[in-house]
């Protein structure tokens, strides 16, 4: 699954699930209230486990909340 898909089923199917979603790559996620921040670490833990990665604790903050920016974050751990 690529990450878009994989990111999207995450957000759509397991936290966000009783609404349509129509977001974009630049949607910030957590400034919009569309996920907390549990949801927020839900989210960093599936992908550090789903692409073998760490986070650093300074890497995780409000900016992660976009997708562009994630994806921007996982392709230079996993040298993509």
């Amino acid at each position: 699954m690529s990450f878009e898909k994989d990111f999207l089923y995450f957000i759509k199917k397991e936290i966000y699930h009783y609404k349509k979603l129509n977001i974009s790559t630049k949607t910030n996620l957590l400034t919009l209230g569309i996920i907390d921040s549990m949801d927020f670490v839900k989210l960093i833990h599936k992908l550090e486990k789903n692409y073998k990665i760490k986070f650093k604790s300074h890497e995780i903050n409000e900016e992660l909340g976009k997708l562009s920016n994630l994806k921007k974050v996982i392709k230079n751990k996993i040298k993509i």
